[in-house]
C-alpha cells in the first residue's frame, strides 16, 4: 500500500511539472507578441504624424476643421435656444388659447382680432413687425376691461349680501306671519314691550293694542282708501283710558333710551260723541269690537266724505275715492299704493302679508340667481384676462428669428462640411 501511494504521488508531481512547462512556453509567445504589437503601434503613430504634418499644410482641411468646430459651438448655442423656443412655444400655445376663449366669449376686445393674426403669421415666419405695438395695445385694453369686471363684480358681490340679508328677513317675516303675527316696524314693537313691561312691574294685566288689529273692513271695495288714508295711524297704540298716564311714562322713558318716535299713543278719554259714524264717511267703511277703538276711528275718518267719482272730490272739504284719490285743504293727490300694498287692517290682513312675502321671497330668490350669474360671468371674464402668457410673449420675441436663423445657419456650416469632406486632397 505504501509503494502504490508513493507512485500516485509521483504521476501528479510529473503532471505539474507539464503543466509549468507548457505555461512557460505561452508565456514566451504572449511576450514576442507584445513586442510585435508595440513595434506596430509606433509605425503607425510615425504614419499619423506625417499624416497630420501633411493635412496642416492643407487649406481645405483647414476650413473644414473651423466648419466642425463652428458645427460644434452652434449645436450647443442651438441647444439653449431651442429649450427657450419650446418653452415660447407653449406659452404662445397658451395665448392663442387665451385669445380664441376671448374671441367666443361675450368680452369685447376688438384688439384681439389683430393681435390673434400677428402672431399667427409670427409662429410660422418669425416676423414680428408691428407685433410688439400690438401687444402693448392690447394688454392696456385688456387690464382696463378686467379693473371694470372686478368692480361689476365687487358690485354685484355687495348687492348679493343685500339679497341674501332680504332672504332673511323675509324668512322670518314668513314665519311670523304664519303664526299670525303681523310685519310691524321693530320701534311698533318696541314700544309695545316697553308699556307692556311697565304694566307688568305695575301689577297691571292688560296688554296694549295696536289700533289695526282691531278694526275690520265692512266693505272690501274701500280697503285700500282705509288703508291708505289712515297710514302710519293704523299703527297708534291703544290702551285704557285710566292706564294712558302709565303708558306715557313709559313712551317718554322708551323715547330717551331708544329713541323712539313718530308712534302715536291713543288717550281714548273724552271721545264719546264718537260712537257712531258719519253717514257716507269712509267711517261706515270700518268696524270695531272695541268701542274705544270704534270711537278714535269714527273721529279720524268721519270728515272723509265717499266719493264715487273724481270729480266729486271738491265738492267737500275732505274726500276720497275707492282708487285712493284723496282731497283736503284744496288739494287732490294719488296716495302711495305703497302705504296700501301691504294690509293690517282685518282678521285676513296676515294672510294677504303672507302671500306677499312669498311672493316677494320668489323674486328676491330669482334676483340672488340673476346676480350670481352675473359673478359667475365676471369671474370666468376676469380669468380669461388674467392669462400672463402675453407677457412672456412680449419679452421674447427675438427667439423665433434667432431660432430660425441658427438653423440656417447650421444647414450651411453642414452643407460646407460635406463640401470639404468630398474633396480628393482630403482623402
Amino acid at each position: 500500500k505504501s509503494r502504490i501511494a508513493e507512485l500516485i504521488k509521483e504521476e501528479e508531481i510529473s503532471g505539474l511539472e507539464r503543466s509549468i512547462k507548457k505555461a512557460e512556453l505561452a508565456k514566451e509567445d504572449l511576450e514576442k507578441r507584445i513586442i510585435e504589437l508595440t513595434s506596430e503601434i509606433i509605425n503607425q503613430r510615425k504614419t499619423k504624424s506625417i499624416l497630420e504634418d501633411e493635412l496642416i499644410n492643407n487649406k481645405d482641411y483647414r476650413a473644414l476643421r473651423r466648419v466642425e468646430e463652428s458645427i460644434a459651438n452652434l449645436k450647443v448655442e442651438l441647444k439653449e435656444i431651442k429649450f427657450t423656443k419650446n418653452k415660447f412655444d407653449d406659452e404662445l400655445k397658451k395665448v392663442i388659447k387665451n385669445i380664441n376663449e376671448i374671441k367666443a366669449s361675450n368680452i369685447e376686445l376688438d384688439e384681439v382680432e389683430e393681435l390673434s393674426n400677428k402672431l399667427e403669421e409670427y409662429s410660422k415666419v418669425g416676423l414680428k413687425e408691428g407685433l410688439e405695438i400690438e401687444i402693448d395695445s392690447f394688454i392696456k385694453v385688456r387690464d382696463g376691461l378686467k379693473s371694470n369686471y372686478l368692480s361689476e363684480k365687487t358690485r354685484a358681490e355687495i348687492e348679493k349680501e343685500k339679497k341674501q340679508e332680504d332672504k332673511k328677513v323675509l324668512y322670518k317675516k314668513i314665519t311670523d306671519l304664519e303664526k299670525k303675527k303681523l310685519d310691524y316696524d321693530a320701534k311698533v314693537i318696541k314700544l309695545i314691550d316697553e308699556i307692556q313691561s311697565t304694566f307688568k312691574r305695575a301689577s297691571k294685566t292688560v296688554e296694549p293694542k295696536i289700533l289695526c288689529e282691531m278694526l275690520t273692513i265692512t266693505d272690501e271695495a274701500w280697503k285700500n282708501a282705509v288703508e291708505g288714508y289712515l297710514n302710519t295711524q293704523r299703527f297708534y297704540i291703544l290702551v285704557a283710558p285710566e292706564d294712558f298716564d302709565l303708558a306715557q311714562k313709559a313712551y317718554e322713558k322708551a323715547k330717551k333710551e331708544y329713541n323712539i318716535h313718530s308712534i302715536g299713543l291713543i288717550n281714548i278719554g273724552g271721545l264719546e260723541e264718537f260712537d257712531n259714524p258719519k253717514e257716507n264717511s269712509l267711517a261706515t267703511m270700518v268696524t270695531s269690537k272695541s268701542i274705544w277703538a270704534r270711537r278714535f276711528v269714527n273721529k279720524l275718518l268721519n270728515k272723509v266724505i265717499l266719493c264715487e267719482k273724481g270729480e266729486e272730490l271738491k265738492k267737500h272739504k275732505c274726500s276720497i275715492t275707492k282708487d285712493c284719490m284723496l282731497y283736503q285743504n284744496n288739494v287732490v293727490r294719488a296716495i302711495n299704493p305703497e302705504i296700501y300694498k301691504k294690509p293690517y287692517i282685518g282678521e285676513d290682513a296676515y294672510k294677504i302679508q303672507l302671500v306677499q312675502a312669498k311672493k316677494d321671497l320668489i323674486e328676491v330668490e330669482e334676483e340672488l340667481k340673476d346676480i350670481e350669474t352675473q359673478i359667475d360671468g365676471y369671474e370666468n371674464s376676469i380669468k380669461l384676462l388674467e392669462n400672463e402668457a402675453i407677457v412672456f410673449i412680449k419679452h421674447n420675441l427675438d427667439i423665433v428669428p434667432k431660432y430660425i436663423k441658427s438653423v440656417d445657419k447650421l444647414k450651411a456650416l453642414e452643407n460646407d462640411k460635406v463640401a470639404y469632406t468630398k474633396n480628393n486632397s482630403l482623402i
